[in-house]
């Protein structure tokens, strides 16, 4: 998944190139692409581009992009919290260089970025809260799972033909 960056064609490194969210053409750059976009996720695009990102988040309980939490400069990255845990606002996250990260808003930490030692770009995404009290933790969010159908989708159709012209 490639959301600003235009990748490499990645079909040249695979015998199956699939491509998920932006930035993906099918037939230029991967065999087919999976769509994210809201609305439209695991939507298998065949020929042409997947679509452009919107730069909008996805309002949850109320809340949009100030659910985020994003790296302000370069730095290692140590989280100082768990997945599923519930924060405050101003609640530290974790460390990033030398720097607390705090959370922005209350809400239980919906996703969370790896300890990262070796530094991460300024601009990454480190976390996500989720300020509903009901907020599930555990197993794959549905938007994910529609994600993932796609890409299994887009597996069964491109792995048979595959092999049978290796088979060939």
């Amino acid at each position: 998944m490639r959301k600003y960056a235009t990748p490499a064609d990645l079909r040249l490194h695979a015998g199956c190139a699939i491509g998920v969210g932006p930035g993906f053409v099918a037939g230029e750059n991967v065999d087919v692409a999976i769509e994210t976009l809201p609305g439209h996720e695991g939507g298998l695009v065949t020929r042409g581009a997947t679509a452009s990102p919107t730069g909008r988040a996805v309002p949850l309980g109320g809340a949009g992009k100030e659910r985020f939490v994003h790296a302000n400069e370069a730095g290692a990255w140590t989280p100082l919290v768990v997945p599923g845990a519930w924060v405050m606002a101003g609640q530290v996250l974790g460390r990033l260089g030398l720097h607390d990260l705090t959370a922005p808003i209350d809400g239980r930490v919906r996703g969370l970025v790896r300890g990262v030692p070796g530094g991460i770009a300024p601009g990454c995404k480190l976390a996500e809260l989720d300020p509903r009290h009901d907020a599930p933790c555990q197993g794959v969010p549905p938007r994910a799972q529609a994600i993932a159908d796609g890409v299994l989708t887009a597996l069964e159709t491109l792995l048979p033909a595959r092999l049978s012209l290796m088979a060939e």
